[in-house]
């Protein structure tokens, strides 16, 4: 049996061509303040007015304080409240000619409105002011004796949709304080908001939302090392950026001497010599075979960078400082991504892996070499693996490079005809499984590495 306050599953609403909620699940237990937090536009006041019974999902289901939104929203609308982005009170009116018009709407008896009236002025220090027309109010008080309204009959669950939009920073503590009181009535409150330090500061979880579902959840603490971990990481990508930009020439050797290099070599000078299945031109086989192989050298630089990083001690001073443990290499790899490819990707955590395991360069350098040779020469890009001795075909097409460069003839025009096995047929597929297998090796074996340094 579900006990939670609010329960969305799979909750979808669309407005024409617009979708507002895209699957939309939420579990909130009774008693929290939840936060919702999200740009404009995410969804987070759709969903809102989808748990306050005021639009009807067009797919899944929620439940409200046990009731169905669809089905039982009657008693939904008895045990919730609610405050929209703008204080819906009638500004002619006193505070507590408005809240003593709620109560009655809300079928209490004249003189237990009034009570209540004056119970919640006083609740939410607002007995001085209660007389005074609403249009005398300051921004604060407009939405705190809108919240005010919302508690007329002391609702098991309060929906706050971006409580403090427009108002000053006087305003939004004043609201902030009251919304922190309303925290230990045992009332379950969702809290929709795009600041970051509002949901920081009242919600016990928040969940972040953006194109109508929900992205990340999380108490305010989790999601603040999440953030800080992407910032830290978008700083060292940045480093390794300028190093690019104030070392253009390793750029410009690595990416374009050595791929002009080797297409003069076997395109023009040993071309002649080479022949392709199907009859096809030799330079069209050998064009995507470069573009990978430019990948796997690649980490030639990646193992350099780090090994150095660690002998001059750079390493260990960022691993002194109060930033994300995996933002280190993490922004190294975002770099290399900012440039390549995923097969790129792939092979830069097997660089930053070794870079961490040999801290002298020598060494470093003899290791990348032991792997980059193999697995550059070991495959198709220069030759078809149906010309090869059997027992080297068997090596070349289990080659993660081999994958991406038939990938590659396959999508751009294959010069060797027809396919003749389960590999090379389904090499689109392999091309994304081989990357992603060796991205979940050395990405977690690289964090290990670089946590136990210092042990």
């Amino acid at each position: 049996m579900n006990t939670s306050a609010i329960a969305c599953e799979g909750l979808g609403k669309r407005f024409g061509e617009t979708t507002a909620l895209d699957g939309l699940d939420l579990a909130v237990p009774p008693g929290a303040v939840y936060g919702l937090l999200g740009p404009n536009g995410a969804g987070k006041t759709t969903a809102v007015r989808v748990l306050a019974t005021l639009l009807r999902p067009d797919s899944g289901h929620a439940r409200v304080a046990g009731f169905d939104v669809a089905r039982q929203a009657a008693q939904v609308r008895a045990r919730i409240g609610l405050a929209g982005q703008h204080a819906a009170v009638d500004e002619i009116l006193s505070g507590r000619q408005n809240l003593v018009m709620f109560g009655r709407l809300s079928h209490l008896p004249r003189s237990a409105a009034r009570r209540r009236a004056d119970e919640l002025l006083g609740q939410f220090a607002l007995t001085e002011a209660g007389g005074k027309p609403v249009r005398q109010y300051s921004g604060g008080m407009r939405r705190r004796l809108d919240l005010a309204a919302s508690f007329i009959v002391a609702p098991r669950v309060l929906f706050l949709d971006e409580p403090t939009t427009g108002l000053d920073p006087h305003g939004r503590n004043e609201v902030w304080q009251t919304i922190r009181a309303l925290a230990g009535t045992g009332t379950t409150v969702l809290l929709t908001t795009h600041y970051l330090e509002e949901a920081d500061r009242l919600a016990d979880a928040i969940a972040v939302i953006a194109a109508g579902r929900v992205i990340a959840e999380g108490t305010p603490d989790e999601l603040n090392r999440l953030a800080w971990a992407v910032a830290d990481a978008w700083v060292i990508t940045g480093r390794d950026l300028a190093h690019w930009a104030r070392q253009p020439g390793a750029v410009i050797a690595n990416t374009l001497l050595f791929p002009l290099m080797i297409v003069l070599m076997f395109g023009y000078l040993l071309g002649g010599a080479m022949t392709v299945p199907g009859g096809g031109d030799y330079r069209d086989f050998l064009m995507p075979g470069m573009f990978a192989m430019t990948m796997v050298f690649g980490i030639g630089a990646t193992v350099t960078a780090v090994s150095a990083d660690a002998a001059r001690g750079v390493t260990d001073r960022f691993r002194a400082m109060p930033m994300a443990t995996s933002a280190v290499i993490a922004g190294r790899a975002v770099a290399a991504l900012a440039l390549l490819l995923l097969l790129r990707f792939a092979f830069v955590w097997i660089g930053i892996y070794l870079g961490l395991t040999f801290y002298s360069s020598p060494e470093a350098v003899t290791a990348v070499r032991t792997l980059e040779f193999p697995i550059g020469f070991l495959g198709n890009p220069f030759v078809a693996i149906s010309t090869m001795p059997v027992w080297i075909a068997a090596i070349a097409q289990w080659n993660p490079l081999s994958s991406t460069v038939s990938a590659a003839r396959q999508l751009f025009g294959d010069p060797t005809g027809a396919h003749s096995s389960w590999i090379t047929d389904h090499a689109v597929l392999l091309a994304v499984a081989w990357p992603l297998l060796l991205i979940a090796v050395f990405f977690p074996l690289s964090l290990h590495r670089y946590r136990r340094l210092s042990r």
